[in-house]
């Protein structure tokens, strides 16, 4: 009998294809956790009450906090309406916040620290709310968002609805 071992591979056996998986055992995929899962929170806002996901936030007693939720709300839907990329929908600072609601027809004056703390309140309202009663993750500025925006002379900042979290939910006429 001739010796194969110098002459090589048989030619039959070169694109042989070999089972590697068990038939009877499945393989096991895992995959990564993501390390911020996609959340979303549907809003709906009327004129005397916030609900997030169904639950009431806030409602008429808290006059400040749902002028100024009214106002960002406004924007939100205004830069949805066109189309803007989440990066570029529009902030307003606290100062311009604090004109639109102390129009000179209210008796008591409004300044920048009561609407800063309106905002403070609601965002803070906003996700103990979420946390207690949905017992869902999140976080002080997933619905306001408190941004720095890039203006050509300085720097100001400003608020905004959290276009990446927010989704808005028609209200109901009842």
């Amino acid at each position: 009998m001739d010796d194969l071992r110098g002459q090589g591979s048989p030619p039959s056996l070169i694109n042989a294809s070999l089972p590697v998986y068990n038939k009877v055992l499945s393989a096991l995929l895992h995959t990564a956790p993501l390390d911020n899962p996609r959340r979303a929170f549907m809003v709906e806002f009327m004129h005397d009450r916030l609900l997030l996901e169904n639950v009431v936030i806030v409602a008429g007693k808290a006059g400040m906090q749902l002028q100024v939720f009214g106002i960002l709300w406004q924007r939100f839907l205004e830069d949805l309406a066109t189309g803007l990329m989440p990066d570029d929908f529009r902030i307003i600072s606290v100062s311009e916040l604090t004109d639109i609601i102390d129009n000179g027809s209210q008796g008591d004056a409004i300044d920048d620290l009561n609407v800063r703390r309106a905002i403070n309140r609601l965002q803070l309202d906003l996700m103990e709310t979420v946390r207690r009663n949905l017992g869902w993750p999140i976080e002080r500025e997933d619905i306001i968002q408190n941004l720095r925006a890039d203006g050509k002379r300085r720097k100001r900042n400003g608020y905004r609805i959290n276009p990446s979290m927010v989704l808005p939910k028609a209200t109901s006429c009842s």
